[in-house]
């Protein structure tokens, strides 16, 4: 059974939104696009009580939901991919004003290519149909041809997997020698300089988080606090950023002193070395807030990981704090990924 959306002008406005910019300039297949399109869809008729079975079909973006899918966009109810893409760009607007925070810029990246359900560079990166689609949606939004689309494809070409992030420069520099203005930030992303690393492990060896610390010139330092589950294969079970790290790195350590975790001072070496074990395993949130901060920061994680130096440096153990005894059980507190849960 194809699915029935009601035709009356509401319905249209609902499901256009605010999209602007050309119907058709962009190039290949929309499928990343689509996909997104269709989870909007998926909702609309969820709120309005579709049948189960016409969920399932939009959830598994099956050929007859693309099929459904375009047809709402032939009879004018949808926008075309291209303009859509184009109202989703819109986005990057707030980081043109001079003085955005580069780490601002990152973060919105990162969350966009989670909106589309773009998988992080990483295990998939050898798939090659996964590879195309990332190049072909680089070209799309270079289509658009907006300052906003300028400053996306300055910081796609940072923390995009590492096949979209050349074509994503190469399109960035058309952008700006058309004569579109550059962002302020755009000498800075991508560069922050790599400052302290700390962690905990559990002593029977199944979970173990490390903090990383980087800060661009002029900026608050900034963390990536990262949660590994060695029984569920060595992955990330979260990740987060964090603007406040000296308070996340404090927090930690209650935490370590608390349940009789070992709390280290990493070299960034280590550090790491660590993490690229955990980035070559199969990524394992549980929890629904684990399975999006995963989707949104792990694309920056990576790129952070490539800042730190290589190398064997030695973690140092800090002792017990004399104050464990009085801190509040991690059971109670949220300061970053679950250290024991």
């Amino acid at each position: 059974m194809t699915p029935q959306v009601p035709q009356d002008p509401s319905d249209r406005v609902n499901l256009w939104g605010t999209v602007t910019g050309p119907d058709d300039a962009g190039a290949g297949s929309y499928e990343l696009v689509e996909s997104h399109m269709l989870g909007i869809v998926h909702d609309i008729l969820s709120a309005r009580g579709a049948p189960a079975d016409e969920l399932a079909a939009m959830n598994a973006r099956t050929d007859s939901a693309v099929a459904f899918l375009r047809s709402l966009v032939a009879d004018g109810l949808l926008p075309t991919p291209q303009r859509y893409l184009c109202g989703v760009i819109e986005r990057f607007h707030p980081v043109l004003r001079r003085g955005c925070d580069p780490l601002r810029v990152e973060l919105l990246a990162c969350e966009f290519l989670g909106t589309l359900g773009v998988p992080s560079p990483g295990l998939q990166e050898a798939d090659g149909a996964l590879s195309q689609a990332l190049i072909e949606l680089v070209a799309q939004i270079e289509a658009c041809g907006t300052r906003e689309t300028l400053a996306a494809l300055r910081a796609l070409a940072v923390v995009a997997a590492p096949s979209a992030r050349t074509a994503a420069s190469a399109a960035a520099n058309r952008l700006a020698a058309s004569g579109l203005q550059d962002p302020t930030w755009v000498e800075s992303i991508g560069t922050p300089k790599v400052a302290t690393s700390c962690g905990y492990l559990d002593p029977a060896g199944g979970q173990e988080t490390v903090v990383t610390t980087f800060a661009y010139p002029g900026r608050k330092p900034h963390g990536l606090a990262v949660l590994i589950d060695h029984n569920l294969g060595g992955g990330l079970k979260d990740c987060r950023a964090s603007g406040t790290p000296d308070q996340t790195r404090r927090d930690y350590r209650k935490v370590a002193d608390r349940h009789g975790l070992e709390f280290f001072e990493y070299p960034p070496s280590h550090a790491r070395s660590v993490l690229e074990r955990a980035l070559a395993c199969p990524p394992c949130p549980i929890d629904p807030d684990q399975i999006r901060d995963v989707r949104d920061y792990l694309p920056l994680l990576r790129q952070r990981v490539e800042l730190l130096p290589s190398g064997n440096a030695t973690p140092v153990r800090i002792p017990p704090s004399k104050l464990s005894a009085a801190v509040q059980p991690a059971a109670t507190r949220k300061t970053g990924p679950s250290g024991t849960g």
